[in-house]
């Protein structure tokens, strides 16, 4: 089969067999959700920083282990702002997603006042308590597709809603206070759908559910190449019978 050329990510990704890791660089841009405005800043980042995704979670990515320094802080904003992660390999860069801030923490010094806080993506915009009830429009249900674009319309995000058929239909409803992230699992449950995330470009997927006995998988990975975490090898000799 004819195989594209490689970019230059995967030649520094794919070197010889007998290098199990390769070292790469992040960098971090700060975002104003409201104006655009876009600069570059340099977190201190500690020993047990990372960001997690967890399909488990309402919110899926998570970022800990960041601190701003006296000058990144005095351009942040906990209501406005964004953090936007770059992933580096050779010269090229991928975005990982954006991040809303939450429990931001400020520590002044003599130096300037610091600030550390966690990062969530921006499933955390979503799942907020809900100031008004919702639910199907009609006694006789509504479509589940109809409901989630009449739900997520009120949130300043970008989604892809894939299309379902049959189309499903949904009864339910919610009062004032529910969370706005459990709305959309129970409707993307109802719909067929898988639980929705947050890609690198912060576009909110709506997929729908496939069964694994029936779906092929379209992962590339390299002929002749196994990725395996640390190999042990041991025995039990001494317990060994005669």
């Amino acid at each position: 089969m004819p195989r594209f050329p490689r970019t230059r990510a995967e030649v520094t990704l794919d070197g010889p067999t007998w290098i199990g890791q390769r070292s790469t660089s992040w960098r971090f841009d700060l975002v104003d959700a409201v104006t655009g405005y876009r600069r570059p800043i340099y977190p201190i980042i500690s020993g047990n920083a990372g960001i997690r995704h967890d399909t488990r979670q309402t919110i899926k990515r998570t970022i800990s282990g960041v601190t701003l320094s006296p000058a990144d802080t005095a351009l942040f904003s906990s209501i406005s702002s964004r953090l936007e992660p770059f992933f580096l390999v050779g010269d090229e860069e991928f975005q990982v997603g954006r991040y809303v801030p939450s429990d931001w923490a400020r520590f002044p010094l003599s130096s300037g006042t610091m600030s550390s806080a966690s990062f969530y993506d921006e499933g955390f915009i979503v799942d907020q308590q809900i100031t008004n009830a919702f639910g199907a429009v009609t006694e006789s249900g509504e479509i589940v597709s109809s409901m989630l674009q009449r739900f997520l319309k009120s949130y300043p995000i970008e989604y892809f809603l894939e299309a379902v058929h049959p189309d499903y239909v949904s009864l339910s409803s919610w009062s004032a206070g529910t969370r706005g992230g459990f709305i959309l699992d129970q409707l993307a449950l109802e719909g067929d759908y898988q639980s929705p995330w947050f890609d690198n470009r912060s576009v909110l997927q709506i997929r729908r559910a496939i069964d694994p006995n029936h779906e092929i998988p379209t992962f590339d990975f390299d002929a002749g190449q196994v990725s395996s975490a640390s190999i042990v090898e041991s025995d039990n000799l001494i317990q060994a019978p005669n």
